[in-house]
């Protein structure tokens, strides 16, 4: 049970079940009172604890998209204010062509956020360490390193388009508030009309909640759509936010 919310839904909705077919069962017979009582047992959990709290569900989706953000607002800001300050055309007259320029803030804020997300999901699997199968750190790493990457050519794309660091921080943020109700940090994704959740799967970090919470709760490998969904899903954003940073750049 990695949702407690969820789980206590479910459990209600077969208790209600449960008393209206029994209702209904013995309308026309002498019994009294037929739904007093819970004919059913519910056993151990197959996935969690009994006990889970809605924290431990929320943590881990929420530190994915916190390193997601936190990385476009760092990439947007860095990028507006070497504009502002003319760094950009330095780099120009030097010789430093701005693919050479991307690639190397990628590198550098890459690895920066790489370790210290690796940190913070250290902190997190001590927290809800009851929680945890056997992780496969390598293919969590692989996801963080999709979110990451593509969190900051979100930010290389929202700089091409904003003129202030001010601009570019609201629309981070924006993007941040829609993100914690849609794409399932808060509530799992399936609460949400059929067509909004086909939106919401194309998201860049909806499959990548997914995916940690997979790996970290259920201990379950890359060989599951849900796990390379995480990865594919990021890695086609990076390519198309690179596209329009190189577009909206360039003309």
């Amino acid at each position: 049970m990695t949702n407690n919310v969820v789980a206590a839904t479910i459990e209600r909705t077969i208790k209600r079940g449960v008393e209206k077919y029994l209702q209904m069962a013995t309308k026309y017979s002498t019994v009294q009172n037929a739904t007093v009582g819970y004919p059913l047992l519910v056993g151990e959990p197959i996935y969690g604890d009994e006990k889970s709290s809605d924290t431990e569900f929320i943590s881990l989706a929420l530190t994915v998209v916190f390193l997601y953000y936190l990385a476009s607002f760092l990439a947007a800001t860095t990028m507006v204010s070497y504009r502002v300050c003319n760094i950009a055309v330095r780099d120009y007259v030097a010789g430093v062509r701005f693919i050479e320029s991307i690639l190397s803030q990628m590198i550098v804020y890459g690895l920066l956020l790489i370790v210290e997300s690796i940190l913070m999901y250290i902190v997190l699997t001590t927290l809800i360490r009851n929680l945890i199968m056997s992780i496969a750190w390598h293919y969590l790493t692989l996801v963080i390193f999709a979110q990451v990457w593509c969190g900051l050519c979100f930010g290389f794309f929202v700089a091409s388009v904003t003129k202030s660091g001010v601009q570019a921080g609201c629309i981070v943020f924006c993007c941040l508030s829609a993100s914690m109700i849609l794409c399932g940090v808060l509530w799992p994704l399936n609460g949400q009309p059929d067509w909004l959740l086909t939106i919401v799967n194309l998201l860049p970090h909806t499959q990548a909640i997914s995916a940690v919470r997979c790996i970290i709760q259920k201990g379950i490998s890359i060989n599951n759509e849900e796990v390379y969904l995480g990865i594919l899903i990021p890695l086609a954003w990076l390519i198309l936010f690179v596209l329009l940073t190189y577009i909206f750049t360039k003309y």
